[in-house]
């Protein structure tokens, strides 16, 4: 890899810990704070129920030990798992950070191999006077509703709204320079759903 001379809008250093959700909620550290830019780490981790076909990868930001108070950051689902008791499987998780702040997260199954990965950028911080940073918060929003009220959602349309935020947040790095409105619109029915659900739910 060929040295990088950070710039004003470059960063050498991570200002806060980023990683992932694991077992009852907690948050567990894979980038700590202040680490040196750029950066590759990798870490393994197992399944917790038998014959558990799926993993969901929550990315966070933040220092506290539960996800509750972290920033969530995105998330996706590795799907197409093999039947193997509860720890049998390996899952490594790889974290690659570059200077301009771009999260590279993929998970994959050493066994079979497969694997599924996202690109968060601005995963250090976000503006929210531009545009492309308020339909960033406008999905965080979103995806810690669906943290805190995860019981009141249908499997379906929990996987769903998964997909749907991964790819808003793909559609808004293609987007470059275009205008956004049609991802905010997006964006906006599936807050309006999920409220609609939750409302009956505690109706």
């Amino acid at each position: 890899m060929a040295h990088h001379v950070a710039e004003n809008n470059s960063i050498s250093r991570t200002p806060c810990t980023l990683g992932i959700e694991i077992e009852n909620g907690k948050y567990y550290g894979i980038l700590r704070k202040n680490t040196k830019i750029p950066v590759i780490r990798k870490k393994f981790f197992t399944t917790v129920s038998t014959n558990q076909n799926s993993i969901e990868v929550h990315v966070l930001r933040g220092e506290k030990r539960n996800i509750s108070g972290n920033i969530s950051l995105g998330r996706f689902i590795l799907s197409g798992l093999k039947p193997f008791k509860n720890g049998e499987i390996k899952i490594e998780i790889t974290f690659k950070l570059d200077h301009d702040a771009k999260l590279s997260v993929k998970a994959m199954d050493k066994c079979s191999g497969i694997f599924h990965q996202i690109v968060i950028y601005n995963s250090i911080s976000v503006d929210s006077n531009d545009s492309s940073g308020k339909i960033l918060l406008m999905i965080e929003k979103i995806e810690n509703i669906i943290d805190k009220h995860k019981d009141k959602i249908e499997n379906k349309f929990y996987n769903e709204i998964i997909y749907n935020m991964s790819n808003a947040r793909e559609k808004l790095m293609a987007a470059n320079k275009e205008p956004l409105d049609h991802i905010k619109v997006e964006l906006e029915t599936i807050l309006c759903e999920l409220n609609v659900i939750i409302d009956n739910r505690n109706s």
